[in-house]
């Protein structure tokens, strides 16, 4: 009876299979895309995010396939399990194409073994199979990482910089002093310019970079170090910058400036001739003309022995007659009783006496022009633009200065 029972049974099931749509399709072996076998990543500055792909086969409505990727160590501790997508999401690139995929990120160091299980599940009779991949071995591996010291993020640097950098080791950020051949840099600019990397760095180093043209780039400096036969990259550092030429906008402004200056047309001075006459106590009448001079100022004495204009009587010095050029005005310093000078300016005061003499200041008649050369600053228009030319050159010199400053010794 129970074999009777037993037998049925297992007809039954060999029915339910072969209604199945299980039963038409074969269930493939999972292939482990990546990581690769022997596949080492680099644990610089954060732990590496390892990208699980795996080709099996796409679902459909009647079929449907789950897969989960297994991490182990070689001890056979199971780290994680992690569900692979073919969603089009979690880094899946199309949705439906059979391929699956993740990012796991590891957290602990060493040699790691993933297997791969592909489940298949019929939707109608929920009767499930699986198949196992092939393990593949990858590991992690903490390296020294690139930090870059300086330019700042978005500095002013010349068409030619240093970029100097830092080799780092862990999350404490510990300097790395690597051994002969163990580590090489890799830099390379968006848009593209020239970098020269030492090829033996220490822990400290610099790197020399070639712009072609002005504009803002972006610098990327990644460390590779040699393990097991294998250069594996660090996560690179990288730093924006602006590539600028010297400014050039003072010394044009300054050139421009002392141009106009030059070209502006200098004061004119008109040139007065002062004639007076003095009343002598027999009733003469002597007269005094001061011409104008175009260098100097104009220094007549008038009174008795070794002046200028001798009146007879007079034994001493009677007054000093004074004439600037571009002055309509007579300047009359005259010689008082008790020694002490008094100054006048005429024709304020046309008649004055002089040691008991009338002076009178008949005439002050323009005779010409003095014109001088258009160098010359003697109008406040020349001499506003000749301080903006000194205030833009000074200033052009010393952001030249800068600029200098940026541009690194051979």
């Amino acid at each position: 009876m129970y074999t009777r029972r037993f037998i049925a049974t297992s007809l039954v099931g060999i029915w339910l299979w072969s209604m199945s749509p299980l039963c038409a399709q074969s269930l493939p072996v999972p292939e482990v895309i990546s990581p690769q076998n022997q596949q080492v990543y680099a644990w610089g500055r954060a732990e590496p995010g390892v990208r699980i792909e795996v080709r099996a086969a796409p679902s459909s409505p009647t079929i449907q396939h789950f897969v989960t990727a297994n991490i182990f160590t070689t001890a056979g501790r199971l780290v994680e399990r992690v569900s692979l997508h073919d969603d089009g999401s979690h880094t899946d690139a199309v949705a439906g194409d059979g391929v699956f995929t993740n990012i796991y990120t590891l957290r602990e160091k060493g040699e790691f073994q993933i297997r791969v299980r592909l489940q298949q599940t019929d939707v109608a009779s929920g009767i499930s199979r699986e198949k196992w991949s092939e393990p593949v071995v990858f590991s992690i591996e903490q390296v020294p990482y690139v930090d870059i010291t300086s330019p700042n993020h978005h500095a002013k640097v010349a068409s030619i910089a240093n970029v100097s950098a830092a080799l780092l080791v862990g999350s404490q950020q510990q300097l790395y002093r690597p051994a002969d051949d163990e580590v090489r840099i890799r830099c390379w600019i968006e848009p593209e310019a020239k970098a020269i990397v030492p090829e033996r760095p220490s822990d400290t180093f610099s790197a020399r970079v070639e712009f072609p043209r002005p504009g803002k780039y972006r610098l990327f400096m990644a460390a590779q170090t040699l393990r097991n036969g294998q250069w594996i990259e660090s996560e690179p550092d990288t730093v924006w910058v602006n590539v600028v030429r010297p400014p050039m906008w003072p010394f044009g402004i300054a050139i421009l400036s002392s141009l106009i200056a030059l070209l502006l047309p200098a004061k004119q001075l008109w040139l007065y001739r002062h004639i007076l006459e003095i009343r002598t106590r027999d009733g003469r009448t002597e007269t005094v003309e001061v011409r104008p001079n175009r260098l100097k100022d104009v220094v007549i004495t008038v009174g008795g022995e070794g002046c200028d204009k001798r009146i007879p009587g007079m034994p001493n010095k009677l007054f000093t007659l004074t004439a600037k050029p571009g002055e309509k005005f007579l300047r009359v310093q005259v010689e008082s009783e008790t020694g002490v000078s008094e100054t006048c300016s005429y024709p304020n005061t046309v008649v004055f006496s002089a040691g008991n003499l009338a002076v009178y200041y008949r005439e002050c008649k323009p005779v010409g022009k003095m014109g001088f050369p258009n160098w010359s600053l003697n109008t406040v228009p020349k001499r506003v633009l000749f301080f903006l030319t000194i205030i833009t050159l000074l200033y052009g010199v010393w952001r030249y200065w800068q600029f200098v400053q940026m541009i690194p010794s051979s």
